[in-house]
């Protein structure tokens, strides 16, 4: 068998079809010529389990090797990528088409409708910004042009355009690869940044790109000096201009459609950085705003990446009810997530599972619903810290340790559960503030039999230290991912009664 191709990747490419694409790849397939025989491998791998080679060449009643088999194999998973893109035409399949119907035209000497498709071609493709494919049918009509026809000014004017649309191109990837390297950078400072990373921040917006919005040429070009920037500001705390940059972001979307049409996924993410901007700054009008355009572009989705990325937005619909205690609402939020999650959970990452978890159960618990908190808070917590970041861990032990107290769980189970989810907390240059105050109030009023008015002093205590953990932690930038402030005056004014 061909070592080049495992059999369990044509298996693993149709149990992701959809019924309309296994129809559309049976009307495919029989208007096409030859044998059919990949039809009946079609058939033989759209089935539960591993179907096992062997079967089907016993099925078929030959003596055949097993490199023929592979060959069959692999002409079935041409057949079934080459209906996929039958059905799924792009705006990069369309200039290609152009592209190859040109190059067909003039073999056949028929340079006129050859020029006119390379034309099409060249012209859909700078309206979308696909320099690349641009600047092979521009490169294309330069070279058919001297092949044909001696027009001097032609040549000139073709390799004018070619230089610009080479500059465009070039523009374009200068900005994504700076843009990229701030990401990177992000992704291992986050923005717990010191001195020594304050440096590179600074080298990094001294860049000649950076200093001059008009420098960025193109719609792709613009995108990437506002991500750069988005990032830098949100780095260092300044979530105001962090927001602005990743507003200005969407608004690019917004007023090139074609970008939305041909890439709702990378739509979403721009959504997506837009809504959690909003948050961090504190605009929620505008989170209300970028989750009625998710909610607008649901409809319109196909691809199951982008109808689950969409899914997993429902978090920043919680998040923002949460935000503003708007419990009835998050509920039916919490419902709607409830009955889509099934169809969704499996396709999410460890970290977006555990997050949505939280949220739910926060919610739960913040509307004294403690069965249901706990059921969700099970669902975090069963695989333990290991694969998660310290903070997020501690974090996640807070809220099952409060939810059990709440829910009035037994001393010995109180005991396990601050033991289990607080063993890290000797890592104090890794935690923050916030998770220190809230392990050691824990340990010392709500693992003990504490005297009512020593239990009421320590709440009081609590909710002065985190006001001032608050202020410390947006200076270094450190998440308090929801307020507990409230469960504080709860207690506060039962025990004061």
């Amino acid at each position: 068998m061909d070592k080049k191709e495992n059999p369990e990747h044509l298996h693993e490419l149709i149990r992701t079809l959809k019924k309309s694409e296994r129809r559309h790849f049976n009307m495919y397939s029989s208007i096409q010529g030859g044998d059919k025989l990949y039809m009946k491998m079609f058939s033989f791998f759209d089935q539960e389990g591993n179907p096992d080679p062997k079967e089907f060449l016993k099925k078929e009643g030959k003596n055949k090797k097993a490199s023929w088999y592979s060959m069959a194999k692999n002409r079935t998973y041409n057949q079934v990528l080459n209906s996929l893109e039958d059905l799924h035409d792009d705006i990069n399949s369309e200039i290609t088409n152009h592209l190859t119907k040109a190059q067909i035209l003039f073999n056949r000497e028929l340079f006129a409708l050859s020029f006119k498709h390379l034309n099409k071609a060249k012209n859909i493709a700078l309206k979308n910004e696909c320099f690349a494919l641009a600047y092979l049918a521009s490169e294309r009509e330069y070279k058919d042009t001297l092949n044909t026809n001696f027009e001097q000014k032609k040549y000139i004017s073709l390799l004018k355009e070619q230089e610009d649309i080479l500059a465009l191109f070039n523009n374009a990837k200068s900005y994504y690869l700076l843009a990229q390297k701030i990401y990177q950078f992000y992704l291992l400072h986050g923005t717990s940044i010191k001195a020594k990373e304050k440096i590179i921040i600074d080298q990094f917006r001294k860049n000649p790109l950076l200093l001059n919005e008009k420098l960025a040429l193109s719609i792709e070009a613009k995108e990437y000096y506002h991500i750069a920037h988005s990032f830098l500001y949100g780095m260092v705390g300044d979530y105001s201009n962090s927001h602005l940059q990743t507003k200005k972001r969407a608004e690019l979307y917004l007023k090139n459609a074609f970008k939305i049409n041909n890439n709702p996924y990378s739509y979403l993410y721009v959504l997506n950085n837009a809504l959690v901007t909003s948050v961090y700054a504190k605009k929620y009008n505008e989170v209300l705003y970028y989750l009625k355009k998710v909610d607008e572009l649901r409809p319109k989705l196909k691809a199951d990446i982008e109808k689950k990325t969409a899914f997993y937005m429902r978090n920043h619909e919680l998040a923002y009810h949460i935000e503003l205690h708007q419990w009835d609402k998050a509920l039916e939020t919490v419902k709607v997530v409830e009955s889509e999650l099934p169809y969704y959970e499996q396709s999410l990452n460890e970290i977006q599972r555990r997050i949505l978890f939280v949220f739910i159960a926060f919610i739960y618990f913040s509307t004294k619903e403690y069965k249901q908190a706990i059921f969700w808070l099970n669902k975090v917590l069963y695989k333990g810290a290991p694969k998660l970041r310290l903070d997020l861990f501690c974090f996640f032990s807070i809220i099952y340790f409060i939810v059990h107290y709440e829910a009035g769980s037994n001393r010995e189970l109180l005991i396990s559960i601050y033991k289990s989810g607080f063993r890290y907390i000797s890592l104090k240059d890794k935690m923050t503030l916030f998770y220190s105050l809230m392990g050691k109030f824990m340990k010392a009023y709500l693992l003990k039999d504490i005297p009512k008015p020593v239990l009421l002093a320590g709440f009081k205590q609590l909710k002065k230290d985190l006001i001032k953990a608050e202020k410390i932690s947006r200076k270094e930038n450190a998440p308090i991912y929801f307020d507990f402030k409230p469960w504080i005056g709860l207690n506060i004014e039962k025990l004061s009664k």
